[in-house]
């Protein structure tokens, strides 16, 4: 841990919006997407994704056909396509053998031999994957579209339009399909020719639906496959497309180049910063308008290419690094408000006040206990980084719903909330019930409610509701009270994963006692007891690579996640399994008390999967606890890329490397700054309503020196820079900052 000695220096500068003004600062470089590339050497494989940020993505392999029955096209949570073969004068294109696989966060590149060349996209808000080949000659391109087994063919009926150039293929009118009948269409910018003639597949391929192959002679050429609700709607698209692909693949990375800006983070580390980037490209491609269960939702997909849905517990536990550090409040709001809408009503019901645990293309979901708590908490942290009152005004309701429904179905004696066994984020279950029976009342079940009792205190007293707030207050105070007497475990100096219906403790070593330092916005335990906390999981379940779900020398771990030969894969997905979305609040504890170069361990790995390891640009679900037999790191499992791993990398980035913390209500901005020793120089785009806020650090073995340019064209802000000396000495500086003003 870093102490300096010597000097700290602050300075601040800030300017109007004036155009002289704004001269003197310097601006952000935005990096183009070029240099994100991402290179898979010949021969090897990555899986990657792309997604439309509405109802479709593309889940496939850099250097393989298809690996699994999950890869393929996907709109609507539906599976149109596998994957598909390429041909060139009657040779196929082995992906395998491609001279050079490129990934971009926009598209991917391979490039064959005599330099034929596929690239692949996949356009924003349009049901539409494009797949573009060129080459330097005149070739005849035979492209073979694989579609799923799971599509009933004798369902579709196929019928070419306009000049040979879109093959629609729709359910028949008398078709006894009924989930999302989608009609698939296949379009060229060229006359194509097509042999309906299935032809035999390679060994190596899964089985699929083969309706022929398709033949385009020339130099150059791009292909479309679409789909859309009827064959009326898929036309329209077509020509949409045809007539606009350069400009909607220009668009599409006109945006991905100003989102990168508009969080702009820069340090001395090459592949931080490179990891950064691709991580918040590929969180924003999990935020999706994928419409649910019959209403217009904005959310997150809780990992690809299974989650292709919306969680609420995943949505929330990702809403800061998703949305807010980025300072994406209107995608915030909606969020917000997409998921109010489905808040059970019903007071008979004992899902009374919940915020549903799945939303899906046709059913809501309410079995979760701590998707409810995380919902009200990131209500309450959307207004301290937007100041958005109105919508304290709007959802106030709902909070009083929720905690309504906790206390009428699910609360006992102590306050605590009481759960199933299988309703916390441990809710693997197998034919017997729970692999990780949690029942019935969790450690950091009793955090987030005493959160949610917390910040809907605050919500209330905001508003002028007094006598919600001081009743809400007094069950948290006494939820306190009795957790720290019930949950703490003198014997190991940490606290009980859960207590049993009887009221006894469970020992089991897991990490979600870490939520009890960082789910409050106020201590739940003293600081001596907080450090304990977070030694135990730091010391016992934290991994160079992440943390595990269950210490190693438990009787029930299990190091792989798959080992079919042994066990079924949810028993062990709970039970020893890496989860990276963990390293989050770890990473947050470890910070908060001064070892920012143990947080920067995990850090530094977590840059290292998003550019080398498992798919690219993104982080897994889940890693093994342990590697496989001669391999250095452990295999990715799970969904290849999740929500929550990204969202966590980037909110401890924001709120704990950099250490921003708007209150926007109070025109307050405090920064607590957690440099490890490798970072020496750091640069970033602070987000904050109408306000635009450039900070830079540099820092050596003497000093410490924090420049903020500051542009705002009305009221001040107050900054407040928190500065850790040691674990129990904090040095705190505040500035009152008028625009015009200098500061040093």
């Amino acid at each position: 841990m870093k102490q300096y000695l010597f000097l700290i220096i602050i300075v601040i500068l800030i300017t109007s919006c004036t155009k002289e003004k704004r001269e003197i600062i310097k601006p952000l470089e935005i990096p183009e997407l070029e240099h994100l590339a991402i290179d898979v050497a010949p021969g090897q494989s990555r899986p990657f994704v792309y997604t439309n940020k509405a109802a479709a993505f593309f889940y496939g392999e850099t250097g393989k056909i298809r690996q699994n029955g999950h890869q393929g096209f996907y709109v609507m949570a539906q599976q149109i396509l596998d994957d598909y073969l390429l041909a060139v004068d009657g040779h196929p294109l082995e992906r395998k053998d491609a001279d050079t696989i490129r990934v971009y966060p926009d598209h991917l590149i391979r490039i064959y031999h005599d330099q034929i060349q596929e690239d692949l996209y996949l356009l924003d808000d349009l049901n539409c994957l494009v797949i573009e080949l060129s080459s330097p000659d005149l070739h005849s391109f035979d492209f073979t579209p694989l579609l799923p087994m799971s599509l009933e063919m004798d369902e579709f009926e196929s019928n070419w339009h306009r000049n040979d150039d879109l093959l629609v293929i729709s359910p028949q009118k008398n078709s006894s399909l009924t989930k999302h009948p989608l009609s698939i269409g296949f379009q060229f910018d060229g006359t194509a020719q097509f042999n309906p003639q299935a032809k035999a597949l390679p060994d190596t391929l899964l089985p699929a639906n083969l309706i022929g192959q398709f033949r385009i002679v020339k130099d150059n050429c791009r292909i479309f496959v679409l789909a859309a609700d009827n064959e009326e709607e898929l036309k329209q698209l077509a020509d949409h497309v045809m007539n606009n692909v350069v400009r909607l693949m220009d668009e599409k990375k006109k945006r991905l180049v100003k989102l990168l800006g508009d969080c702009h983070f820069e340090t001395n580390l090459p592949d931080l910063n490179k990891a950064f980037r691709w991580a918040v490209i590929s969180m924003d491609q999990l935020i999706m308008r994928q419409p649910g269960a019959g209403k217009d939702v904005v959310g997150i997909f809780a990992g690809l290419p299974w989650f292709n849905n919306y969680w609420g517990r995943d949505t929330f536990i990702s809403f800061p690094g998703a949305v807010l550090v980025r300072g994406e409040y209107t995608t915030a709001k909606d969020i917000l408000l997409s998921f109010a809408q489905f808040q059970n009503e019903n007071p008979n019901d004992s899902n009374y006040g919940r915020i549903p645990n799945q939303v899906t293309t046709d059913n809501i979901i309410y079995n979760t206990a701590d998707g409810t708590p995380w919902f009200v908490r990131e209500l309450w942290e959307y207004y301290q980084y937007s100041g958005d009152r109105s919508i304290l005004e709007t959802l106030y309701p709902v909070v009083k719903r929720a905690i309504e429904g906790t206390l009428k179905f699910h609360s006992d004696k102590y306050q605590f909330l009481i759960h199933q066994d299988a309703e916390t984020w441990m809710d693997a279950q197998g034919t017997e019930g729970p692999w990780s029976p949690r029942g019935d009342r969790a450690v950091e079940i009793q955090a987030l409610w005493y959160e949610q009792l917390l910040v809907s205190s605050k919500i209330a007293h905001a508003l002028g509701k007094n006598a919600d707030a001081a009743k809400w207050q007094q069950i948290a105070n006494e939820l306190k009270g009795n957790f720290q007497n019930k949950f703490w475990d003198n014997g190991h100096l940490a606290l009980y994963d859960h207590l049993n219906a009887d009221d006894s403790p469970d020992h089991k070593i897991r990490p979600n006692q870490i939520f009890a330092i960082t789910a409050p916005t106020s201590p739940l335990l003293s600081p001596e007891h907080e450090f304990s906390v977070m030694k135990e999981v730091a010391t016992l379940l934290t991994y160079s690579y992440g943390v595990a779900s269950l210490w190693q020398h438990d009787p029930d771990f299990h190091p792989f996640h798959i080992l079919p030969k042994y066990y079924p894969k949810d028993e062990a997905y709970h039970n020893g399994t890496v989860w990276g979305w963990l390293a989050g609040p770890v990473n947050s504890s470890l910070m908060k008390y001064g070892y920012q170069n143990v947080a920067n361990d995990l850090l530094m790995s977590e840059s290292n999967q998003i550019l080398n390891w498992g798919a690219v640009g993104t982080l897994s679900e889940l890693l093994n606890a342990i590697p496989s037999p001669g391999k250095e790191l452990p295999d990715p499992s799970g969904t290849v890329s999740q929500a929550w791993s990204l969202a966590e990398f980037i909110r401890n980035i924001s709120q704990d490397l950099i250490g921003i913390h708007p209150d926007v209500p109070n025109r307050k901005i405090v920064i607590s700054p957690h440099l490890p020793d490798n970072i020496t120089s750091l640069t970033c785009c602070v987000p904050v309503p109408n306000s635009e806020l450039h900070l830079s650090m540099q820092q050596d073995d003497m000093s410490l020196e924090i420049i903020l340019n500051y542009m705002e064209d009305a009221q001040p802000w107050n900054i407040e820079i928190n500065y850790l000396k040691s674990p129990t000495e904090k040095i705190i500086f505040e500035y009152a900052i008028k625009p015009g003003e200098t500061r040093e």
